[in-house]
């Protein structure tokens, strides 16, 4: 046990407390670390002290708005790297044509923006794509994704389905 310590008085407590023998000011009024009225600071401390603030917001408002930014319209970086199949795109719709059973594609991101769909056609409702995020980003589900076998979205960065995404698949493991 620590034999070397000091007794402070606490006045919220109303008791005396046990501290560091390295504390500055025991039981002087100085020292506690409130400040009674602002005209004892500098005019750079209260401009300081006024600016943290707004620093603190502005820069929590940044770092927020990319993951607020909406879902971008397609998915993006497609290769198919197990099975055979292609990949096409028309205006607002991806079409994923699954040749194999099995397939795999890697992907730099994978969102469906709103009003935008990606369709896998497979050979059966017992086919699998396996869809691989490397991207730094979570995938953003709003639009419409389609199949009519099973799909699977891996993204370590999560997957994030939007109150009015529409999901019609034979089975799906995001």
């Amino acid at each position: 046990m620590n034999k070397i310590y000091k007794l402070k008085f606490d006045k919220r407590r109303n008791e005396l407390v046990i501290v560091s023998e390295i504390t500055a000011g025991a039981g002087k009024e100085r020292s506690t670390g409130h400040i009674a009225d602002l005209t004892a600071l500098s005019p750079f401390r209260k401009l300081l002290g006024t600016l943290t603030p707004v620093a603190l917001l502005t820069g929590l408002i940044a770092g927020l708005l990319p993951a607020m930014a909406l879902a971008a319209d397609l998915p993006t970086g497609g290769q198919i790297v197990g099975g055979q199949g292609s990949i096409s795109t028309s205006g607002n719709q991806m079409t994923i044509h699954q040749q194999t059973q099995n397939m795999a594609t890697n992907w730099h991101s994978f969102d469906i923006g709103k009003n935008n769909t990606v369709q896998f056609v497979q050979p059966n409702s017992s086919s699998v794509a396996l869809n691989r995020v490397t991207g730094a980003s979570g995938s953003q589900i709003m639009g419409t994704l389609k199949a009519n076998g099973q799909v699977f979205i891996l993204n370590p960065n999560g997957v994030l389905f939007g109150k009015n995404a529409r999901v019609d698949v034979g089975g799906l493991v995001a």
